[in-house]
Parts: C-alpha cells; structure tokens; sequence
C-alpha cells in the first residue's frame, strides 16, 4: 500500500511541475506527454492573445519575445512586433545586383535571370551599416530578416545570383517581376499591406516589397489548402494586424533533435493569429530563416554589434536571395 500511495503522489507532482511549466512566460509546453502533433495548433488556439506588455523592447517601436515548447516535441520560436507608427521608421530591401547586368542570363544557370546577388542576411545588415555610416541611408537598419523564396536551389548550390522571387522592389525599383503570389508590400504613403499582385499589374505607388510562397492567413482565417500539411522545418512568417499598424516577425528553429525541430505552416498560421495577426504569409523558410538586430537590448542591457536570435543546425547561415529590414532615421 505505501509504494502504491508513492507512485500516486509522484504522478501528482510530476503533473503539476508540467503545469507550472505550461504556463511560465519563457518556456511553453503543452498539456500531455502523447499529444499528436496537429494538437499543438489546438493548445495554441486555447489561448487568448499574447500580452505584448511583457515583450522586451529591443528597440523603440519593436518589441521580441521567445517561447520554448517541450511537447509534443522541442520548438523554439522567436517573434517580433514592430509598432509601424514609430516616428522614423524606415525599410529597406535587397536590390538588384550590381555586379552583372540586371535582367541577363545568369551565368551559371541558364534557365534564371539575374535579379539580385545572393548574401547572408548578416551581410546585407553589415552592408547597410556601412551605408548609414557613410551616410547614404537615413539611420542604422536595426532590424533584419530573410524575405522572399528564390531559385535556382540545386547543386552545386553556389549559384552567385537569385531569380523568381515573386515581387521584389526596393525604393520603387522593380527588383523581381510579379508572379501572382502575396507579398508585403510597403506603399509611398508608409501604408504596409498583405495582397496578391498579377503578372503585369501596375507597380505605381509601391515603395517596398517582398514576394511570398502564399498567405497562411486571410482575414483572421486560416487558409484550409495550407492546412493539413504535416512536413516539419524551420519557419518565416510575417504577419499584418487588422489596423495596418502592427508587423509580426515569426521564425522558428528546425531540423534540430531535443532542440527544435520546426513547425507546420498551421501552426505558423496558429502562432501569428494569437500573437495578433489578421493576414500571415510564409516566407522563405527552412535553411534560410534568419533573424538578426543591430545592437538590441536584451534583458536589460545593449549587445554591442549584430545579434541573431535563432539557431539553425551548425549554427550555418545560408546566402539568400532577399532580405528586408527596418530602421528609425536620425
């Protein structure tokens, strides 16, 4: 009988430690050790709205936070909330390559053209720096992730230049055509918006874009073809509140055992409305998925230089096709 009550009063304790751990600001797991893992969608859904309060500020304006889930399986999440009504704030995007001819047959990948040169999102940040130093932009970019999907992606994968991004322009140069897929668009008037562009529509107007694989959300509306997915990677989404104010930054580690292992688009999609999202598009993700910050202020001091705050496996990061990050001018 005393083994028998021992063993209840362990599983006791080991339920409410898994509790106590559910619920704590920094690391979040769900219920059960046996959830199946669609029912990470559903813990999401059982919460209401995340309290950006609690975020930490990193720059005026821009507020991050991270979330650990233990189960059904290990993810680490990051997010960024950029309050789009910061005074100063600015973008800037990849351009078009400056070393060969825009718009020509790439060099060693026939079937693409050439549209921009492919860096890390560490180099087009340290690039940018140097522009504000030389004072070519209007202050530092303070902020930068990895934007648009590209091509060619196949061996030997050193292909120098990117193609197919979907829409790409930077300060109202057309750097990538429209191909029917969302973008982000950031318009003349500072107005950002979420919405499909036609191959040959007008680009008047558009100050800023970066092109999408498609939306995981429309409208506050998870969109059912992107559903049912169950494939696991790192992630990208980028996220619009109803108002137009608020720009959702969400990247998630994969491919990584007992440290993360990616998500679903569902869940991106799941994970951006409850951090206040209305639309949500997934961005270019898997190896790709990078999120840096110039000099952030994490808890409660300034990192000097450039700060990544996720991890892909061995720490590796890829040369993309497209960046686009945020500023505040001087």
């Amino acid at each position: 009988m005393k083994r028998i009550l021992t063993r209840r009063w362990y599983g006791l304790l080991l339920l409410a430690g898994m509790i106590a751990v559910a619920w704590s600001p920094r690391t979040v797991a769900a219920e059960s050790g046996r959830l199946r893992q669609a029912d990470l969608a559903a813990v999401i859904q059982s919460r209401t709205l995340f309290d950006w309060n609690i975020a930490e500020e990193i720059h005026p304006g821009m507020r991050y936070h991270q979330w650990v889930w233990t189960l059904p399986r290990p993810i680490r999440m990051h997010a960024v909330r950029v309050d789009l009504k910061t005074p100063g704030l600015f973008f800037k995007v990849t351009g078009r390559a400056d070393d060969a001819e825009w718009g020509s047959v790439m060099p060693d990948c026939p079937e693409y053209q050439v549209r921009t040169r492919r860096e890390t999102t560490r180099s087009f940040l340290t690039r940018m720096h140097e522009a504000a130093n030389r004072s070519e932009i209007p202050g530092e970019l303070l902020l930068v992730v990895n934007a648009s999907p590209w091509k060619p992606w196949q061996k030997p994968f050193t292909h120098r230049y990117a193609d197919r991004m979907g829409l790409v322009m930077a300060d109202g140069v057309e750097v990538s055509p429209p191909d029917g897929r969302p973008a982000m668009i950031v318009n003349d008037d500072g107005k950002v918006e979420f919405r499909k562009i036609a191959s040959g529509e007008s680009l008047a107007g558009i100050r800023h874009a970066v092109g999408a694989f498609f939306f995981v959300l429309e409208g506050g509306r998870i969109t059912p073809e992107y559903a049912a997915g169950k494939s696991l990677a790192p992630r990208t989404g980028f996220g619009l509140s109803g108002d137009g104010r608020y720009w959702y930054i969400l990247v998630v580690d994969g491919r990584q055992k007992n440290f993360s292992m990616g998500c679903t688009h569902r869940e991106v999609a799941e994970f951006l409305k409850y951090l206040g999202a209305q639309d949500g598009l997934n961005m270019d993700g898997g190896g790709s998925t990078t999120l840096l910050a110039w000099e952030p202020v994490l808890d409660g001091r300034r990192i000097e230089g450039i700060f990544k705050f996720n991890h892909q496996p061995g720490n590796a990061e890829r040369s993309n096709g497209c960046h686009i990050g945020v500023g505040i001018a001087r």
